[in-house]
Formats: structure tokens, C-alpha cells, sequence
């Protein structure tokens, strides 16, 4: 059985600071816990990237935001503009939330192509682009199969852009393209294996916080 020292977890957790009532200066706070601990990166706001980037500048936490979040219902065009605006402001990866609406309507071109616009673009600037899926949404009686056509609809999109891949965020063990390794990785919001068109790399399953 593995071991981990509090550097190893602290390396694979990205530390969400997406409260809406979080002011500069709880921003601020977070920040410097984050490079107190080493987390891997800090997840804001979009509204709060710049902010963070400069708390962050000269250390190794990277910096991340949501996209269309919560509920992934914000035009192609909009989530495209959100990730240029992220980008210039100083992101290294993005966190979008794919079109619930549009999937569980059955519309998965719509779906794959909200994806595409966005993953194209960030990967122009050396973005990381991660989707987050839902599949507590999704995943209902009359959509099981749901996390499996998501995951091949990503999988599509991974094989049109590089260098860097789009993952699939799913606190559901049922991805097939993510290997879960916990057993309590259900109950938390986790960094999964890197699933690109060369595979799928296995890491650490941690929860973020």
C-alpha cells in the first residue's frame, strides 16, 4: 500500500476559493495558505484571476478559475470570451462546466462542440483545459450510460488539439476513462488520471478542497 507524505497530498489538491461573498482579502489569505502548503493551485473566480495570479507570482501554485460555473449554461461565444478574459488575466488552467442542458437533451454535437471552441483556444496559450461533468446531474435513470458518453465525447476532442490535453473532473467513479483508486473518492471533488488521446495517466485522487 502506498504512502504519502502532507507534500505529496499537498502537491495534487487544487484549493477552491469560489465563495461568493470572498473579498480581496480573503483572496489574499488563501493565497498565501496555498504557498504555505504547496497545493498544486488555487481555483477562484473568474473575476479573481488577475488578483490571484499577482498573490501568486514567483511561487509554484498555479493558477486556475471555473468557467461557466455551475451549471455549464453559458453560450459557446460567452465561454470562449470567459477563457480569453482568464487567459490574458493570467490562468493556467481552466475548469469549464459542460452544457448540462444540452446533454441531458440529447444533443451531444452541441455538447462536443462547446468543448472544442474552448479547448482550442486555451491550447493556442499553453492552457490546461479541465471539464467538469457532473454526473450527479447526469448520471439519472434515464441517462445512465451518461459519464461513458461524456467521456468519449472528450475523448473526440482530445484527438483534434494539442499539446495539452482536456481532462475529464468527475467526483463519480464512472468514467471509464478515470481509474479511481479510493474508495471515498465518491464523496469528494478529486484530481483525476490525465485522460488524453495517448492514454490515461493515473494520479494521485485526493480531494479538493
Amino acid at each position: 500500500m502506498s504512502t504519502y507524505t502532507k507534500q505529496d497530498v499537498a502537491a495534487t489538491i487544487d484549493h477552491a476559493v469560489l465563495k461568493p461573498e470572498f473579498t480581496d482579502a480573503d483572496l489574499a489569505q488563501h493565497a498565501a495558505m496555498c504557498i504555505e502548503n504547496g497545493v498544486f493551485s488555487m481555483c477562484v473566480k473568474p473575476c479573481d484571476v488577475k488578483t490571484a495570479a499577482a498573490l501568486l507570482k514567483d511561487s509554484p501554485v498555479k493558477v486556475s478559475c471555473v468557467l461557466s460555473f455551475p451549471h455549464g449554461a453559458d453560450t459557446t461565444a460567452t465561454k470562449v470570451f470567459q477563457a480569453q478574459q482568464a487567459i490574458e488575466d493570467g490562468v493556467d488552467e481552466i475548469d469549464m462546466v459542460m452544457n448540462i442542458g444540452k446533454f441531458m437533451s440529447g444533443d451531444f454535437d452541441y455538447v462536443k462542440n462547446d468543448i472544442q471552441a474552448v479547448v482550442e483556444l486555451a491550447h493556442q496559450h499553453q492552457v490546461l483545459v479541465k471539464v467538469i461533468q457532473e454526473s450527479r446531474k447526469v448520471a439519472t435513470s434515464q441517462t445512465i450510460k451518461s459519464p461513458r458518453h461524456v467521456s468519449l465525447l472528450i475523448k473526440q476532442v482530445l484527438t483534434l488539439s494539442k499539446p495539452q490535453p482536456a481532462l475529464v473532473r468527475d467526483p463519480l467513479p464512472l468514467n471509464p476513462l478515470v481509474s479511481w483508486s479510493k474508495p471515498w473518492a465518491t464523496k469528494c471533488k478529486s484530481r483525476p488520471p490525465v485522460a488524453s488521446a495517448h492514454g490515461t495517466k493515473p494520479l494521485p485522487i485526493w480531494n479538493r478542497v
